[in-house]
């Protein structure tokens, strides 16, 4: 016996023939046709009907090709067949978070951050001070509406194969209801946050996060408690409905985040495995049952300390911007209300990882390297054509290759440096007149916009672990 559809076929063709000789009587092929064929059909569409949709997803295009139909056929005969309350685009079923039980006992809270910190160095090589972040982090899901920020974790490294999604996989088992999404839209993102209230993980962010800008600023409303909010019309009749946008979200991208979402991140800037860097192989498989302990440990813990940490207003280190200290303020919380060596290590950990390579905006980093160019000429008047040959002259700074892969212009120049309230004037010097600037016009500008860049450029990094931060 083949397929329904091809014994229809045979069938079929049996008919004819047999129309064709005898003048149509009564005979096998006919029952094939008109019984056999119709309740084989019915009997697979309504045991496909009866799948979950993973399954159903499973042998969608295998029951399609026994029917000798579409899919798309097929999906409509399916759908008809569901009870209505299960009728519904084709995807997942809808999507629910399984309930943790707390832990029965109190919780040390810093033995559970070392245990959730070592899970991290089990599985993947992450840079100084990741994994200081990445358990203040986990814990910080549980409690994130004790919080007035919820910071993003941004992953992200210059290349594949860096370890990104591998920090992600550690995350979902680790944390308060997650939700994985290797791609999300806007009106996704809010819908499940105002049902659900989950910790996003987002992979592949590199793919889509740049170019969707309402996406980026859905994203961004969600960073403060208070503003955490977007309107959006709903219905037919377009009635202007509040949405929540507040959940801890983590998200890992190849390359360099959008200005708006770095600067509301923390960044674990990864890099790839050496040949002589060894690490536990993961058994994706399992990590949620022997994550389980944690996860309930967690609860517990968050519980207990839920009142403590919404009245707390730690003491963040003056090293880091006002932003970043918003960032790590929720984070060092944590650590204050358990206690121990992680009131040292957190803070060490928020300057060390507040110190990265394009932790200011591209106007910011102008203004420094300007500075610089100043002290290094000992001038305190230049022309824009001077400022502009001694930026692309250096290589590490995006000037050589400003726009399109041209150099930065003098046009250019003028318009990053007009939001400061800078503009190019006629200066002189000994062989003339020329548009330029003086460095009086910059001291506003510096004293506001470097500071705490200065700190952190300067700044060496101990080693995590070492004595200096016990």
């Amino acid at each position: 016996m083949g397929t329904i559809y091809e014994d229809y076929q045979n069938a079929r063709a049996a008919l004819d023939r047999q129309e064709e000789r005898f003048g149509g009587e009564h005979n096998i092929a006919r029952t094939v046709l008109e019984e056999d064929i119709p309740r084989r059909t019915a009997r697979l569409l309504a045991e496909v009907a009866q799948l979950d949709q993973i399954e159903y997803g499973r042998r969608r295009k295998g029951a399609a090709r026994e029917l000798g139909i579409g899919v798309a056929t097929l999906d409509a005969q399916v759908q008809e067949l569901r009870p209505k309350s299960e009728k519904s685009e084709l995807g997942r079923a809808a999507i629910k978070f399984d309930v943790t039980e707390a832990w029965p006992d109190p919780v040390d809270g810093a033995h559970l951050l070392d245990e959730i910190a070592a899970t991290f160095n089990r599985f993947i090589i992450l840079p100084p001070w990741a994994a200081v972040a990445l358990g203040l982090w986990v814990i910080h899901t549980y409690v994130f509406d004790a919080a007035e920020a919820s910071p993003i974790v941004a992953v992200t490294s210059p290349e594949m194969r860096c370890g990104k999604t591998m920090v992600l996989e550690v995350l979902e088992p680790l944390v308060h209801r997650p939700l994985p999404a290797s791609n999300i839209t806007s009106a996704a993102l809010f819908r499940i946050v105002e049902a659900s209230k989950p910790t996003l993980l987002i992979d592949e962010a590199d793919t889509f996060l740049t170019d969707d800008e309402e996406l980026r600023g859905v994203l961004n409303s969600g960073h403060r408690r208070t503003a955490a909010t977007i309107i959006r019309t709903t219905g037919e009749n377009h009635e202007p409905r509040q949405y929540s946008t507040w959940c801890p979200k983590a998200i890992a991208k190849i390359g360099a985040l959008p200005p708006t979402i770095e600067d509301r991140s923390i960044v674990i800037g990864m890099r790839r495995k050496s040949p002589e860097e060894k690490t536990e192989r993961m058994r994706h498989h399992l990590l949620w049952a022997e994550f389980e302990p944690l996860r309930r440990k967690a609860v517990r813990w968050g519980s207990d300390n839920l009142g403590f940490l919404s009245e707390s207003d730690p003491a963040v280190p003056d090293a880091i911007g006002d932003r970043a200290a918003d960032c790590w303020r929720p984070l060092i919380a944590i650590a204050d209300a358990v206690g121990g060596d992680w009131i040292t290590r957190s803070r060490q950990a928020a300057v060390a990882l507040s110190k990265r390579e394009g932790n200011s905006s591209a106007s910011s980093q102008l203004l420094f390297d300007i500075r610089e160019i100043f002290k290094w000429l000992k001038a305190d008047k230049l022309s824009s054509e001077s400022i502009v040959e001694e930026l692309v002259k250096m290589e590490d700074r995006p000037w050589p290759e400003w726009k399109t892969g041209k150099p930065l212009s003098k046009p250019q120049l003028s318009r990053l440096l007009k939001p400061f309230s800078i503009v190019s004037k006629t200066i002189r010097i000994p062989s003339g007149t020329i548009k330029g600037y003086e460095l009086k016009q910059f001291a506003d500008a510096f004293s506001r916009y470097l500071d705490s860049l200065d700190v952190t450029t300067s700044q060496a990094t101990p080693a995590e672990g070492s004595e200096e931060f016990h």
